[in-house]
């Protein structure tokens, strides 16, 4: 009986115990980046990803990420999320994500020049019981860190350093895909995408004016002129309605299945 009493008591005393909050610290090493800005940002220093009880009583999940900019282009936007992975590569955090925070506000900041880290933090969309959620944190082996960047159009000083640095010379008698592969248009209009996708309206006109700056130059350059630069203009103009007429096609399909 005495026995019986005491194991009861232990018992007692052991439901008592408060739920212990899980943390677990991955290296750099442990975290892998994927997406269009895999190579654009990296984690700074260790990660850390803690349960945390919620004023429901139930339990959630966050991660703390020091990220830094590693390569010298700029974005205009980021989106980003974190995976939990076990040591066989099976995302663990199936029932909710973990979202980046205020990403919009630390954007600038990362474009400085000098490149400073700055922390992220990854907030859960979903709570859970606390049985459910400690095998989740505990089986974490690395993250898979996802970075969707829009690239920020260069401004025009940048072009100008770079075609220094560069010293490429003038094609010699040049034809409309000569200077397009000159002076990277592609690259350009592909940023015109982005932001005519976004409703940029502001932006595409930057572009604009960019691109015509560029027909310009080819216009008054002693192995370009003006015929040359209005086939230029031309092939653009083309490319700036395929991409108007591609997007809008697109929100339209898009309105009419809902």
């Amino acid at each position: 009986m005495k026995k019986a009493i005491l194991g009861l008591m232990a018992a007692l005393v052991v439901s008592c115990i408060p739920y212990q909050p899980v943390e677990k610290v991955l290296a750099t090493t442990d975290i892998e980046t994927i997406g269009t800005g895999y190579n654009l940002f990296a984690p700074d220093s260790d990660v850390r990803v803690v349960m945390a009880q919620t004023p429901s009583k139930k339990w959630t999940v966050r991660a703390t990420i020091p990220l830094r900019r590693v390569a010298d282009e700029k974005v205009e936007s980021l989106t980003t999320t974190l995976d939990l992975m076990d040591a066989t590569g099976v995302r663990l955090n199936t029932t909710f994500d973990l979202i980046g925070q205020d990403i919009y506000s630390l954007v600038p900041v990362l474009n400085d020049d000098a490149k400073p880290a700055r922390s992220v933090v990854y907030l859960a969309t979903a709570e859970m019981d606390y049985k459910n959620l400690k095998p989740i944190v505990e089986n974490t082996a690395f993250g898979r860190l996802h970075l969707e960047a829009t690239m920020a159009a260069p401004t025009e000083e940048e072009v100008a350093e770079k075609a220094k640095k560069e010293k490429a010379p003038f094609p010699d008698d040049p034809s409309v895909q000569d200077l397009v592969s000159y002076y990277g248009i592609r690259g350009i209009l592909r940023q015109y995408e982005n932001a005519y996708r976004k409703g940029n309206s502001a932006l595409c006109k930057q572009i604009q004016n960019r691109l015509e700056k560029i027909e310009d130059t080819v216009s008054d350059h002693p192995k370009g002129g003006r015929k040359i630069a209005n086939s230029l203009e031309d092939w653009i103009d083309d490319r700036i309605d395929d991409i108007e007429d591609k997007v809008d096609d697109e929100k339209d399909g898009k309105k009419k299945r809902r």
